[in-house]
C-alpha cells in the first residue's frame, strides 16, 4: 500500500506474483506496483534455467514497461549463484533493462547494486524482524500475523520506513525443503503424472490435508498449501493496516 504524509492509505497499490510471461501480458494495463517474476519451477537443471533467464528478464520488460519487475531468486541461493545472478543485472542494465531482485539470503546488498527485497519464507513477524532486515527495500510480512500484530510493526516502521506488503490471494508456501521425495517407494504415497506441473502429496490418515509440490532447477521441493488463501473481502480492514 502506498503511504501519505498522514500515514493513511487512501488506495490499494497492488503487486502480483507470477511464473511465466504469459501472467505479465495478462496483467499488463493495470496499476500494479510490482510483478515478481518467479519461474524458478520452470526448469530442471541450472544450465537451462541460467541460459534462458536473461531473455525472459528482457520480455518482461518489454511487455510491462511501466511496472517494477522482480527478478525473484532461488530459496536457499548459494555465494556462487548470487554473484552470477548478479553479473546478469549488471548485463541487463548496460543493455538498458532495470531489474530488481527478491531473495532470502541475509547480506545481498553487498553483492547487488539493484533494489533487493525480501522474499515471504524470511518470516518476518515482529518490528525487530523489520529492522534486522532493514538493508531489504521492501519486505512480505508473516502470513500468520494479526490485524493488531501488523498495525504495530507499521506503526514502529516509521523511521526506517521499510516497504511492507502482505499477501492477500494464493496458495502460501508451506516450507522448502531439498528433499526431491525421489527416495519414496513406486510413488506410493507421491501423486505425479508426467506431464504435470506439481506433484500432490496427500495425507493418508486425514484426507484433506494435501499439499501442491513444486520443483525448482536445484530439485528442491517447494511444499504449497492446497488451499488458497483469500483476503480480499477484508481489504478495507487491511487498507487501514498502513
Amino acid at each position: 500500500y502506498k503511504s501519505y504524509e498522514n500515514k493513511q492509505n487512501k488506495k490499494a497499490m497492488l503487486s502480483l506474483f507470477a511464473n511465466d510471461l504469459s501472467q505479465i501480458r495478462a496483467a499488463n494495463g493495470f496499476d500494479l506496483k510490482r510483478i515478481y517474476l518467479d519461474v524458478n519451477c520452470s526448469y530442471n537443471n541450472p544450465e537451462d534455467y541460467y541460459k534462458n533467464i536473461k531473455d525472459i528478464l528482457k520480455q518482461a520488460i518489454q511487455i510491462a514497461p511501466e511496472i517494477e519487475i522482480v527478478w525473484v531468486l532461488s530459496s536457499f541461493i548459494n555465494e556462487y549463484e548470487l554473484i552470477k545472478a548478479s553479473e546478469i543485472v549488471r548485463d541487463l542494465e548496460s543493455e538498458g533493462y532495470l531489474i530488481s531482485v527478491m531473495g532470502d539470503s541475509p547480506g545481498m546488498e553487498k553483492i547487488f547494486e539493484c533494489r533487493i527485497y525480501g522474499n515471504h519464507n524470511l518470516n518476518v513477524w515482529n518490528s525487530f524482524t523489520v529492522e534486522s532486515l532493514s538493508k531489504f527495500n521492501g519486505l512480505i510480512l508473516s502470513s500468520e500475523l494479526s490485524g493488531r500484530e501488523i498495525r504495530e510493526i507499521t506503526r514502529k516502521n516509521y523511521i526506517r520506513n521499510t516497504d511492507l506488503e502482505m499477501i492477500v490471494h494464493g496458495n502460501l508456501e508451506v516450507i522448502v525443503s531439498k528433499d526431491d521425495f525421489s527416495n519414496l517407494n513406486d510413488g506410493r504415497d507421491f501423486i505425479i503424472s508426467n506431464d504435470a506441473e506439481y506433484a500432490t502429496l496427500e495425507d493418508k490418515k486425514r484426507k484433506k490435508f494435501k499439499y501442491k509440490i513444486f520443483f525448482d532447477y536445484n530439485r528442491q521441493s517447494h511444499i504449497l498449501n492446497k488451499d488458497c488463501l483469500c483476503l480480499i473481502e477484508e481489504m478495507n480492514e487491511i487498507k487501514t493496516l498502513n
